[in-house]
């Protein structure tokens, strides 16, 4: 209620000075409610919720390709779509589903897959809100549903939680996040997911990061980079690519782009009510 009150007043002073200093409501909004924080690019996690009274998309496309001993190759086409429903700015509910495409060839055989895999809902609690060497924490907690057909049933449920960090400064962010996860399938043997990560800050409208992450039980370790472009502040395009096969010789690499959009009913409601205002005021 502090802050909806804040933003009223600061509007008004914005309304009643439109005229002598040209100042835009719209601009002192965006400012307040902040550009949109989005997971893409790369596999580290946001450790705050979209915001208050949102809804945030983020989907894209990527291709994998691998190559063993240049007998067995493998293509991977996915399509991961993310929505984030922001409640609070401590409390957030997420979804995601992807649709998959792969094939599989070596000498003598080659194997197509395509299909949905099982949709995964979650939630977010922000928990900690930090400034410089202070973290920003949160908790991610995710269910994935069995399926019994298509290419890529799970046979059972499946389940992970992760932990998240993120220390922000004005160039650069250091971005953490660890968990366990349980795929669901006939390996009773969770895995223990892990992802450090570092931002830089180019400017208003530029980010690029690079990262390592991996999985500690397979010993699984890679590394991508990449680059997100904000035209306006509520909306992001991005491209990475990284090496997934450690320090290996054999090609295994992918290359990813994508977009995310936030949309805040929030900000709809006050922008609304800033326009009947001005409205008046020129009456």
């Amino acid at each position: 209620m502090k802050n909806l009150l804040t933003v009223f007043i600061l509007l008004f002073f914005a309304l009643s000075s439109q005229a002598q200093f040209d100042i835009n409501p719209k601009d002192i909004l965006d400012k307040l409610f902040g550009p949109i924080e989005s997971d893409r690019p790369g596999k580290a996690l946001s450790a705050s919720t979209s915001g208050i009274m949102t809804i945030q998309l983020q989907t894209g496309f990527n291709y994998e390709y691998k190559n063993v001993d240049k007998i067995y190759r493998h293509q991977y086409y996915q399509a991961p779509t993310n929505l984030r429903l922001g409640l609070t700015k401590k409390w957030e509910l997420n979804s995601s589903f992807t649709f998959a495409k792969e094939n599989s060839m070596d000498t003598v055989l080659n194997y197509a897959y395509s299909g949905f895999k099982s949709p995964e809902i979650g939630i977010r609690y922000a928990f900690l809100k930090g400034s410089g060497w202070k973290p920003f924490m949160a908790l991610q907690s995710n269910l994935s549903f069995l399926s019994h057909k298509g290419d890529y049933y799970q046979q059972k449920y499946g389940s992970s939680f992760y932990l998240i960090s993120s220390n922000q400064f004005d160039a650069v962010s250091i971005n953490l996040n660890g968990g366990i996860r349980f795929k669901g399938d006939s390996n009773k043997k969770p895995e223990f997911p892990w992802v450090i990560n570092l931002g830089f800050n180019m400017g208003d409208k530029w980010n690029a990061f690079i990262e390592g992450f991996g999985e500690f039980t397979t010993q699984r370790h890679a590394f991508d980079a990449g680059f997100a472009f904000r035209p306006i502040p509520d909306l992001q395009f991005d491209v990475s690519g990284g090496w997934l096969n450690g320090f290996s010789s054999s090609p295994h690499y992918f290359i990813d782009a994508g977009i995310s959009y936030k949309f805040s009913f929030l900000k709809m409601i006050i922008n609304k009510k800033t326009s009947e205002m001005m409205q008046n005021f020129k009456l």
